[in-house]
């Protein structure tokens, strides 16, 4: 009897090593497969980009644009860009310093030849470079040339190389009057245009056939030039000085001798705007100066020969 109790007991101790053994290697397991899940999510998360997180540039990156008259040169370099350096063909290097910016817009000014090609280097603040060149294209950029000479009248001139469009001018505010080219010659326009009284604004505006525009002002101040005639009559010359803002003083020289006109005459009239004045004159040849002052300003001399043969 007793001998059957100690064999029940130790089957019973067998069974439940075996349930510990297989628990232990079932627990390991499971340890064993989160530590591998763990391990893949853990990797999965650290690969994942970031929310907002932008790729660095490992190297610069720059496009070139043509805008109007000018090239655009956009550059950027995470690690910052030292300067851009550039050429147009094979002429004088430029040196644009940037100083660790790492975006950059910048415009140059096109070249009046009408093909360049635009040489680049964008060189990073750690020695890293990128080259470019471009053909461009630029066409005619220069501008025409507008002079003027003033006397009663102002004479302009516009000229450009490749031709004029038009050439046109107006007095401060007022429409603009247009002055068409020659058919047989557009590199040339030519006008006269009378002064206004006053004081006024001119502007002159030459437009060439690339429509490259040149403009010229300047502030007049218009006057009227004093209007002498001379008629003989036999042995006397009379001369007629007029002006419509009435004259300041009048010298009149018959050969040689000087008569005046002015304040200190008896017969002076500041207001009078015509002044008729009849001279003797000797047989033969009669050399007449007539030299006229306006109340504005505006002087005229004119010489005449008055020959008398009695």
């Amino acid at each position: 009897m007793n001998q059957i109790l100690v064999t029940e007991k130790k089957n019973h101790s067998s069974n439940t090593n075996m349930k510990d053994i297989v628990l232990f290697f079932a627990i390991a397991l499971i340890i064993f497969g989160l530590i591998v899940a763990g391990i893949g999510i853990y990797k999965f998360i650290k690969n994942r980009p970031k929310s907002g997180e932008i790729a660095k540039i490992n190297k610069p990156e720059a496009t070139i644009n043509q805008d109007g008259d000018n090239i655009v040169i956009v550059a950027k370099y995470d690690e910052g860009i030292a300067k851009i350096v550039y050429n147009w063909d094979d002429g004088d290097i430029n040196d644009i310093n940037i100083g660790g910016k790492t975006y950059i817009e910048k415009a140059i000014e096109l070249p009046n030849e009408s093909v360049g090609v635009l040489n680049l280097q964008v060189i990073g603040v750690d020695g890293s470079i990128l080259e470019l060149s471009n053909e461009i294209t630029v066409g005619d950029k220069s501008k025409p040339n507008i002079d003027w000479t003033v006397t009663t009248v102002i004479s302009a001139v516009a000229t450009d190389d490749e031709g004029l469009a038009y050439l046109s001018y107006k007095w401060n505010d007022e429409e603009e009057i247009i002055v068409n080219p020659d058919e047989n010659d557009n590199k040339q326009i030519k006008t006269e245009i009378t002064i206004k009284r006053g004081r006024n604004e001119l502007t002159v505006k030459a437009v060439d056939i690339a429509g490259n525009v040149q403009t010229k002002s300047r502030v007049f101040q218009g006057i009227n030039e004093p209007q002498i005639s001379m008629i003989r009559y036999g042995d006397k010359i009379e001369v007629s000085v007029s002006h419509d803002m009435g004259l300041k003083k009048i010298i009149y020289t018959i050969n040689g001798e000087n008569y005046t006109y002015d304040e200190t005459s008896e017969d002076y009239n500041a207001t009078q705007d015509i002044v008729t004045k009849t001279f003797s004159i000797k047989p033969g040849r009669n050399n007449i100066t007539v030299k006229a002052y306006s109340n504005e300003d505006s002087e005229k001399t004119q010489e005449a020969i008055a020959t008398y043969n009695p």
